[in-house]
């Protein structure tokens, strides 16, 4: 109620506002002409054009928001609005024409009425066509300013979530088993002799939390810095799986330069692994393929089928809500995610967004890997 009566004391200030001007301006025009007209005078026709205004600006607003200047069809829009300003001055002329013969207690009868009309009219009255598209500029104003408050309002939440998801992906690799499996695996390639691939492991798991603490604000990043991410992310379970896992790309090499959300990938091959490779003796395949198909990007994650899907697409749900929500938050309706999870055919997300250009400066070349 507060802001409510905020918003009406606003509207009664500029109402006022234009009331005195309007007043004054007409005053000085016809004071020099020396026709007899008092400021009194001046002042009433003048309070009877801004009352009527203010009375009808609440449906002048609804028209506008019934006729919108956006759109293709704006210029129909412009159109019909042009009409409405020009039917509502000639109402407005009637208006206080109608009221000033009534109390001025004129005599003349209906004729004199009429007579008024025709008489009075001028081009002063082309002011409230103007006074009309001041109301719907106005409210075009308002109206762009909320967009720019809701767009500031979703980019705020989508940093938010790009944090809450690098920070649940930390804290899923930070986990202490985590940490002693990989850092096992590595004094085990060790003792074997594989110092190169022990350094390349190491090499791996400092690259990866280095991208997850270093770049805490991203939101976009080009496909071929997430393909680059996400297979930091399977070298090391690779070393955890040893053959079990086994990992495919199919990617085209269009898409590599694709703007993506940061952390897109990530969830998805990370419930493939925890809820199917995990859960399998014999372990399994993991393919990611990406298309370009009629100006959208088409993303498949697949992995062997689990012995209890339920179980999977139940512990897969958190991680799935989080990409559909940022998602949606990214692209607004126009975005597809689906899940198949079952034991007759392969576990498969895909994903469907438009094609939007990464940041000239991201649009780097990913690992052979990729390929």
């Amino acid at each position: 109620m507060k802001t409510n009566w905020n918003t009406r004391l606003l509207l009664g200030l500029i109402w006022l506002t234009v009331w005195l001007v309007l007043t004054v301006q007409l005053y000085l025009t016809v004071a020099p002409r020396g026709l007899g007209i008092s400021l009194g005078d001046v002042a009433y026709g003048q309070f009877l054009r801004v009352a009527l205004w203010a009375l009808v600006t609440p449906l002048v607003r609804r028209l506008y928001l019934a006729i919108p200047l956006q759109g293709e069809r704006r210029w129909l829009a412009l159109a019909a609005h042009l009409s409405l300003s020009i039917l509502a001055m000639f109402a407005n002329y009637v208006w206080r024409v109608g009221l000033s013969e009534l109390t001025q207690g004129s005599d003349r009868g209906s004729m004199g009425f009429f007579n008024s009309l025709v008489l009075n009219f001028n081009g002063r009255n082309f002011v409230d066509i103007l006074i009309y598209w001041l109301i719907i500029g106005v409210r075009h104003m308002h109206e762009l300013y909320d967009r720019q408050r809701a767009a500031e309002v979703a980019h705020a939440e989508l940093n938010t979530q790009l944090l809450d998801a690098q920070m649940h992906a930390l804290k899923q690799q930070l986990q202490p088993h985590f940490l002693f499996n990989s850092l096992n695996a590595v004094a085990m390639l060790v003792r074997e002799k594989q110092d190169e691939r022990a350094i390349e492991t190491l090499a791996q798991l400092s690259a990866l939390l280095r991208r997850l603490i270093d770049n805490t604000r991203e939101q976009q990043v080009s496909l071929a810095r997430e393909l680059d991410f996400t297979q930091s992310y399977l070298e090391i379970e690779k070393v955890r799986f040893g053959d079990r896992l086994q990992v495919r790309y199919e990617v085209e090499e269009s898409c590599l330069s694709v703007a993506v959300p940061s952390l897109l990938l990530q969830p998805l091959v990370e419930n493939a692994v925890k809820h199917g490779i995990s859960r399998r003796m014999a372990g399994g395949w993991i393919v990611i393929t990406i298309r370009n198909l009629d100006g959208r990007l088409h993303i498949t994650v697949r992995n062997d089928a689990v012995d209890e899907p339920a179980a999977a697409a139940a512990g897969a749900h958190i991680g799935l809500a989080t990409t559909r929500d940022r998602l949606t938050k990214t692209y607004g309706a126009d975005y597809t995610l689906e899940c198949q999870f079952g034991r007759a055919e392969d576990s498969q997300v895909r994903i469907s967004v438009p094609v939007r250009p990464g940041p000239p400066a991201d649009n780097h070349s990913p690992r052979k890997a990729h390929e």
